[in-house]
């Protein structure tokens, strides 16, 4: 019995021992990373500025006061808030209620049409967290391989919906008198999704506020049929209305007027940052065709079926492409033959 009694005394010390060594253990962590996103710098800022967006590759969700919950898995949960930013460079978020000075950092270096990241992590360990995570590994190594699965989440998130696209060139189609109303702006391919989402939505309040009936998804109306850095739109709505505006006023009228006109359509779907591949494709497959020529002095008419005004993921956005053509003459008919 005096055995018995001595070993349980033996484990019992054994266990406050242990205990103890828990305790006085650190659960400071500083894990370093570095990826590479196939996207463009200011893209991969833009999306990471925004909190909103860590849903699509980590378990987060916001709760109030523009405080976001973190999950993250046999660790437990930070709570962060944006904390700076240094457009293109650099970002980072605090980490709430923590013991040390925690953060998060991004690091954005551009190369080529890709961004390099540096990313680090800061912070500690709770007791619950130490005592159950003791025996699989240091703070670092346990912080590091749940943050290396999420940021590799992350690198697929954007190789599926920056990446991948779809483009179909189809025949020639006749289009409809289109009467709208517009605001004329440069963008940019990086910047179009951001301008679709002001200023239509800046047209539609317009349209709202002067009881004006849309007839029709947006479109774009560009003047220039290539597609470089910049690039001068019309944003447009289709109206059923006529409406007269004063001449200092932001918003103006246009028609696209399509007698005798044809048009080539191409359907692209996936972001808008492949729009000069959409057009190569529909010039070359125009120029295949024996009987139809580009013919310029026209707009090319882009309309947004599924856009950024309804879906965040680039990869569904749909939008088709319209590029004015003419039937070619007898005599060139027959010299290509």
């Amino acid at each position: 019995m005096k055995i018995v009694k001595y070993f349980l005394l033996l484990l019992l010390l054994g266990i406050i021992s242990l205990a103890v060594f828990i305790l006085t253990q650190s659960g400071n962590f500083n894990v370093h990373k570095k990826i590479t996103i196939d996207a463009p710098q200011q893209t991969v800022f833009e999306y990471l500025q925004d909190l909103d967006n860590w849903s699509d590759w980590t378990a987060s969700s916001l709760t109030q006061n523009n405080i976001y919950n973190i999950e993250l898995d046999n660790i437990g949960v930070f709570k962060i808030k944006k904390e700076y930013s240094h457009p293109y460079d650099s970002l980072s978020q605090d980490i709430l209620h923590d013991q040390i000075i925690s953060n998060i950092f991004w690091k954005l270096k551009p190369n080529k049409n890709k961004t390099d990241i540096e990313f680090r992590f800061q912070g500690t360990l709770d007791l619950k967290t130490k005592i159950i995570t003791f025996f699989k590994g240091t703070p670092n190594q346990i912080v590091s391989k749940e943050i290396e699965k999420n940021l590799n989440a992350l690198v697929v998130f954007f190789m599926k919906q920056y990446k991948e696209f779809d483009i179909e060139t189809q025949e020639v189609h006749t289009l409809d008198d289109t009467h709208y109303i517009y605001f004329q702006k440069n963008s940019s391919i990086q910047n179009l999704n951001k301008d679709i989402l002001e200023e239509i939505n800046n047209l539609k309040n317009f349209c709202l506020q002067n009881k004006l009936t849309i007839n029709g998804n947006p479109i774009i109306v560009l003047n220039d049929q290539k597609i470089s850095n910049s690039i001068n739109c019309l944003f447009a709505l289709p109206i059923t209305e006529t409406i007269f505006l004063n001449e200092d006023e932001i918003y103006k009228t246009g028609n696209i007027v399509t007698t005798n006109l044809l048009y080539f359509k191409t359907i692209l779907k996936g972001n808008y940052t492949h729009l000069g591949i959409a057009m190569t494709e529909s010039q070359r497959a125009i120029e295949r065709k024996s009987n139809i020529n580009l013919i310029s002095g026209y707009p090319t008419i882009m309309q947004l079926d599924t856009s950024v005004l309804q879906n965040k993921y680039p990869a569904e956005w749909k939008t088709q492409i319209y590029i004015p053509v003419q039937e070619k003459s007898i005599t060139e008919t027959e010299e290509q033959i």
